[in-house]
């Protein structure tokens, strides 16, 4: 396919270097895992209309241990706590979120009216952030049943002329479209852009607000248009099988707006006869794939192509082109008479009145995203979760840091700095302060490729396993960050301001790491594997001590005891395991440890947990699953986008309160040390966020 697309586009502008991120857009590539897998962005795994009533099963209505086979594992404590199935006292409250979707959209930043404030998305929200306070508000986040905004993947933003009402689209068999305030986050109007349209691929105002136009990301991309104030839905027609890369009106009327894609820029015009749509003409001109594009004040149209070059239209014939990147043109602005331009090389051009490149600003990768605002400045989103902004065109200053590539599922709180570490398949770990809500530190977690192995860990990463990484965790005696990656290897940094000081590495485990916890006392190290086993290790030198292998599947979690003698652990197929770590046996009598004290509890099997299971289901929704500090409350986050709390413990009929924000598999979720807030990790949303407990 790849050598297909070179060949098909020489004929057009030229050779280009095509990395997979165009080819999966241009040219419809499939996006497969690593064991060859096709995976498709639209399976979701939707939330039960019946909710909170299937927390409210008693366990003769569960269907026994069928669904449970742990529970012969399971004794009650000799003296049990008192257990009370109604819902806690505590709430959440969303605080701050770390993350910008830009791995897969574009034009996704924008300067509102109100001073200082920028609007974007990531995960299923539509944020506004306030450049100066550093502070946010959201549109869609909140208890299950309160909100009114989105509850998939945001995919497309878009703002009015008035510069304060935004429009934001989602993925979904009938994909939902919101209009609603960036001052205060209210919900204008919400109405469906059509069945079977998968998702809102792009989204504009027209020239007066009146109309929103969008496009879906179905086979024929179906443009549609709609008066926003009534939800009315006007008309739409079948754009064609070409890959679409963006839509936007015209400043001139409501009438017109523009597609770009491959095979070039395609023209609409509504009228009551519906949309008619007319291809552009090159003319003499060379014929190209666009990849970016924006209307002048004057009604024409420029366009960046894949090679690089800028393309100028007037009406629906092209008038010239201007080089413009060394690689494709991923994003451009026009506003007060000024141009400028982001592309693959990592450079953002600033044009002068006469068109010609006068500034350049080196921003290290390709800019998906750029605005500016009235008083001259520029606001750049990066392909790889930055948003920064160029000051007077003079310096940069960083807004927002992400995850970029495959999923995230590394999670873990500093014990003494409070800082919050997280992995992904993105080649690195990244540190967060939430009292000062930033990024603080970027590790790498391999400088060299490794070789990209069939099977291992499910993702949609370009990078190879010894470049991703889903375990970590914090020693909280000697500091010391330990990386679980998907190779199999476990890699040491010196801490968590060291993180690409590399103190000792192995590889014993045969298959990807999912689970690495240091014991309370700090002298040990237990991983988790894959491959079936839990490896220890003394922290002194990190020399083998103990392999424990008594599981039938791959480790998904495991605790140590609060005095480091013992673990509990689970595997995949529901095994709840016991182990003496010095002897590194098992134990086999559940009632030998039924009143040992966990220094955490990560499992989702066990005595304390059983509520935490719905009816029906066999658990697997649930990916994570933590204690508080002051083991008040029980934290999970499940495959339904939820996060969710109960009482300690939460034993048959115990009724959460749950908080949809993410828009993907809620992977970890981890207490502060003071239990204040919460944080929790998205998969595929790649989004960190920090829930404050009220």
């Amino acid at each position: 396919l790849m050598e297909e697309a070179q060949e098909e586009f020489q004929e057009f502008e030229g050779e280009v270097e095509f990395d997979q991120s165009e080819e999966w857009e241009i040219f419809g590539g499939k996006r497969v895992d690593q064991g060859g897998k096709i995976v498709s962005r639209y399976e979701r795994s939707h939330i039960p209309n019946d909710f909170y009533k299937v927390y409210c099963i008693d366990d003769s209505q569960r269907g026994g241990t069928a669904f449970r086979p742990w529970l012969g594992a399971v004794k009650d404590p000799s003296n049990p706590p008192d257990f009370d199935p109604s819902q806690p006292d505590e709430s959440l409250a969303l605080q701050h979120v770390y993350g910008f979707r830009a791995f897969d959209t574009r034009q996704n930043v924008w300067y509102t009216a109100s001073a200082q404030d920028i609007v974007y998305m990531t995960a299923s929200l539509g944020i506004v952030l306030n450049t100066e306070t550093n502070t946010q508000k959201f549109f869609g986040a909140g208890e299950v049943g309160t909100t009114n905004g989105h509850d998939d993947d945001v995919t497309a933003i878009a703002i009015h002329p008035d510069r304060t009402l935004i429009v934001t689209g989602q993925i979904g068999k009938n994909p939902k479209i919101c209009v609603w305030d960036s001052r205060d986050c209210s919900l204008k109007s919400a109405f469906w852009q059509g069945v079977d349209t998968k998702c809102v691929k792009s989204i504009s105002f027209s020239a007066s607000g009146k109309y929103v136009y969008s496009v879906g990301d179905n086979d024929l991309h179906t443009v549609s248009c709609f008066d926003w104030e009534s939800g009315k839905f006007i008309t739409s027609t079948n754009v064609g099988a070409d890959f679409v890369i963006g839509l936007k009106g015209s400043p001139k009327d409501d009438s017109t707006f523009a597609i770009a894609g491959k095979n070039g820029v395609k023209f609409g015009s509504l009228s009551t006869a519906g949309i008619k749509i007319n291809k552009g003409v090159f003319g003499k001109n060379p014929m190209a794939d666009m990849y970016s594009l924006e209307w002048m004040s004057d009604g024409k149209l420029l366009t960046g192509s894949l090679k690089g070059n800028l393309y100028i239209w007037s009406g629906s014939s092209c008038l010239k082109t201007i080089p413009c990147h060394a690689g494709s043109c991923s994003a451009m602005s026009y506003r007060a008479g000024r141009l400028v331009t982001g592309g693959k090389d990592g450079y953002v051009h600033i044009f002068d009145k006469e068109m010609k490149i006068k500034k350049k600003f080196n921003v290290g990768t390709m800019p998906r995203a750029i605005d500016q605002d009235s008083e001259g400045d520029i606001i750049v989103g990066l392909r790889d979760g930055t948003i920064l902004e160029i000051k007077g065109e003079q310096k940069l200053k960083l807004h927002m840091k992400g995850h970029s590539e495959g999923e995230v599922w590394g999670l873990a709180v500093c014990s003494t700095t409070g800082y919050v570490l997280t992995t992904c398949d993105d080649n690195r770990i990244l540190v967060w302060d939430p009292i000062k809500k930033a990024c603080i530190g970027v590790g790498t977690i391999n400088e060299k490729q490794g070789p990209k192995l069939k099977g291992g860990a499910s993702t949609t990463s370009t990078l190879p396993p010894n470049q991703c990484a889903r375990a970590i965790d914090v020693n909280s005696v000697n500091g010391h960050v330990c990386l679980g990656i998907n190779d199999g290897e476990f890699s040491i940094r010196a801490g968590v301001t060291k993180l690409d000081d590399v103190v000792a590495s192995r590889k014993d485990a045969k298959e990807w790491i999912e689970v690495v916890k240091y014991s309370p006392d700090g002298e040990t190290l237990a991983v988790g594997s894959h491959d079936n086993a839990i490896y220890i290790y003394h922290v002194d030198g990190y020399k083998p001590w103990k392999k424990l292998n008594k599981h039938t599947s791959f480790i998904t979690a495991l605790d140590w005891s609060e005095d480091s003698n013992y673990l509990h652990s689970q595997c995949g197929a529901y095994d709840l395991l016991y182990w003496h770590v010095e002897s590194g046996t098992q134990i086999t009598d559940a009632d030998a440890l039924k009143d040992e004290e966990w220094a955490e509890w990560s499992l989702k099997l066990g005595w304390p947990v059983q509520g935490i299971q719905p009816i029906g289901v066999d658990g697997t929704h649930i990916n994570g699953v933590c204690r508080s500090n002051n083991k008040r409350l029980l934290a999970s986050g499940d495959d339904w986008r939820l996060v969710n709390i109960f009482r300690n413990p939460a034993l048959a009929k115990a009724k959460p309160k749950s908080y949809i924000g993410h828009a993907e598999h809620v992977t970890r979720v981890a207490f502060s040390k003071k239990d204040d807030m919460l944080f929790s990790v998205g998969g595929s949303d790649r989004t960190l966020m920090q829930w404050k407990i009220v």
